[in-house]
């Protein structure tokens, strides 16, 4: 919230202070700002090059950002429009129209939650997506006579992972408006290449 979000900003600012740089206002930005930020970054060169031509959408490098708890999407639109396009105009006259959505509660972390609940809720005691020979505590649901935390060993066994993933996220959520990705969000259809950045400290436990 934004309580949270002045208290950061206040800490970090009074670290930065101490340097030998003089420090200027900052805030943190929202969700959309930062996912215009992240596709520019991802195409500077492109966009340095505009003096001969703009790209076309399918030339753009699109940008998938996964972090802890959420996943983030954001590309060039060809046709489509929705409340989550981002108008972008460049100072030279190109202009392009980006999607970004957001998936709350689709990140590392939670990906890692899920997995491991749903086993223990399955009383398995081998983990197939963590690596061979790590193990996991965790707490079992309410309700279960046994209420010590579970113990899960990983097997690093890739299909077992896989359709357990699978199992999960499919069938898809009902789709209001078409075409939707697995939770029932609007996404129109992700085209050419697209960079990944993992925002995580679990990269190195990645499958």
């Amino acid at each position: 919230d934004n309580a949270w979000q002045s208290w950061i900003i206040n800490v970090v600012a009074g670290f930065l202070s101490q340097g030998p740089f003089p420090l200027r206002s900052a805030e943190i930005l929202d969700p959309r700002n930062e996912a215009i930020l992240g596709w520019m970054a991802a195409n500077y060169l492109p966009l340095l090059r505009f003096q001969a031509g703009p790209h076309k959408p399918e030339e753009m490098v699109g940008v998938i950002r996964i972090s802890a708890y959420s996943t983030s999407v954001t590309f060039t639109l060809k046709s489509h429009y929705h409340l989550d396009q981002l108008p972008i105009y460049i100072a030279n006259g190109a202009s392009y129209s980006l999607f970004s959505h957001t998936f709350d509660h689709y990140g590392i972390r939670t990906a890692w939650d899920v997995l491991h609940d749903e086993i223990v809720r399955r009383s398995m005691r081998h983990a197939p997506c963590s690596p061979k020979g790590e193990i996991i505590y965790r707490e079992r649901p309410s309700g279960r006579r046994n209420r010590s935390p579970a113990v899960l060993y990983g097997t690093g066994d890739t299909s077992h992972c896989v359709d357990l993933i699978r199992s999960l996220l499919f069938p898809y959520a009902p789709c209001p408006v078409a075409p939707c990705a697995f939770d029932g969000s609007y996404l129109p259809e992700m085209t050419g290449p697209f960079v990944v950045s993992l925002n995580s400290p679990l990269n190195a436990l990645t499958p």
